[in-house]
């Protein structure tokens, strides 16, 4: 049996509901339950939810709906192209779309021509059959190879005819196994935490490794990455040397993964970024130069010294906004705020622009007063910012305002008002104005024009 693994095909394109019950408050889902890391995973995906506010009924015999629902959610919950195949799935009911789209695409079949029996319960080979059928269509299954394996088990003969090949593929891919007693049990039925175990278990045998990821060529990085879940990105982009997005910024989560991080390509350099507006975070019409401005700011910055990204202003209470709104604030955080004055940090960038070559912007801003380590701090910073995505990579700063109609100079950088998220289930709104500066936070406090420094609580 041939089985493509996630990355080079479309398998699997969750629709993640966010806010879902976590499974801890599942108050019939103890930590110390086996099937406690499968029930958190297909609920935190958003296949399975809970049989209420605060329970999932595990034990529970698993209907043929749920399962149906499950498979839908799996593909991206697509709606079906015709009207219902069955009398006994009505039209105002939720699972509609979802029977009507597995009946359309043949991975659903009913115990009749007319009849679903969505309430019925759903058996084990009934179920490894619509799981087989799902792979078929996804691309993960070519053929089955081997179903003589299955003769070692006592109960080989209970099995269905239409279910040999969806147990062969099922046991061979350890999807299922055999009971202490080397059964299949194919008439059996399903609990919901049985359910939940095989969906997560198959859904975890896709996810490929950040090394093996790299090693793949660009266009099939490009191709691979497209066909993953929100779980997938979220397990690949962990486990990375490039996890900042999910690790400096909780808001991200398994959930929303597919839609906030994407992989973006800086003239045929890959990498995971957020999915931040093609203009870089600002709402295209307020772009300026920050040649513009002069005197003095404050300022915060929500993240590492190695960022060019700050916030300006105060909220009306006096307060610093959330920094990080660029990109996906986190729900709490501690900021670093201070004064910058502007017109020193014009005087540093037009020395270096003005200098022949790195060499002598050092001496030159020695000259000024900063020190040599500080001095080739600033010229470093300043090459290093011209090379970041929202400057010179495709859908940046300077594009945003072009399609706002006005061109802005890229000198010293820009500012602006932060443009609103609605991406990923998220929709923030931005607290104050948008700097994007030639040189770091740290480069910008170690020089000293950042001043005042102290930090703030926002949440």
């Amino acid at each position: 049996m041939k089985k493509i693994k996630a990355l080079l095909c479309a398998l699997f394109v969750f629709s993640l509901a966010f806010g879902q019950t976590a499974v801890s408050a599942f108050s019939d889902v103890p930590e110390t339950s086996v099937f406690y890391d499968d029930i958190l995973y297909v609920t935190e995906n958003g296949i399975m939810r809970g049989s209420g506010a605060d329970t999932f009924a595990p034990q529970e015999v698993c209907t043929r709906i749920a399962v149906a629902v499950a498979l839908n959610r799996m593909a991206g919950s697509p709606s079906p192209k015709g009207d219902g195949h069955f009398e006994d799935i009505d039209k105002d009911c939720p699972c509609y779309d979802a029977v009507t789209w597995g009946a359309e695409t043949g991975l659903l079949k009913g115990v009749s021509e007319n009849s679903f029996e969505p309430k019925g319960s759903l058996t084990r080979e009934q179920f490894v059959t619509f799981l087989f059928r799902y792979a078929e269509f996804k691309g993960a299954v070519t053929e089955v190879e081997n179903t003589e394996a299955l003769s070692s088990f006592n109960d080989y003969a209970d099995v269905s005819d239409w279910a040999v090949n969806g147990f062969a593929w099922a046991v061979e891919n350890g999807e299922i196994y055999g009971t202490e007693d080397n059964r299949l049990d194919p008439k059996s039925e399903v609990t919901r935490e049985q359910t939940a175990a095989v969906i997560a278990r198959f859904m975890r045998s896709l996810v490929m490794s950040y090394a093996d990821f790299k090693a793949l060529p660009p266009e099939s990085q490009k191709m691979a990455f497209s066909s993953m879940s929100g779980m997938e990105i979220y397990e690949l982009v962990s486990e990375s040397d490039e996890n900042w997005p999910v690790t400096a910024y909780d808001l991200i989560s398994p959930s929303n993964a597919k839609e906030t991080i994407v992989l973006y390509d800086n003239n045929g350099d890959l990498h995971f970024n957020l999915a931040w507006p093609v203009y870089g975070g600002f709402e295209p019409i307020t772009i300026a130069s920050i040649s513009e401005l002069s005197g003095t700011l404050d300022v915060s910055r929500d993240g590492g010294d190695g960022g060019y990204s700050l916030t300006y202003g105060k909220n009306e209470d006096g307060s610093y906004p959330n920094d990080s709104q660029r990109s996906v604030p986190k729900s709490s955080a501690t900021v670093r705020t201070g004064t910058l004055d502007v017109d020193k940090y014009k005087k540093a960038v037009d020395t270096i622009t003005e200098a022949e070559n790195e060499d002598a912007a050092v001496t030159a801003l020695v000259a000024l007063g900063y020190t040599e380590e500080i001095a080739s701090r600033l010229v470093s910073d300043y090459g290093n910012w011209f090379k970041r995505d929202e400057v010179s990579g495709p859908d940046n700063i300077s594009d945003g305002a072009k399609t706002a109609g006005h061109e802005v100079e890229s000198k010293y950088g820009y500012y602006g008002k932060t443009a609103p998220w609605t991406v990923g289930g998220l929709s923030l709104e931005g607290g104050a104005g948008q700097l994007s500066t030639v040189f770091s936070w740290g480069a910008l406090c170690a020089s000293e024009m950042i001043y005042d420094t102290a930090t703030a609580e926002i949440k």
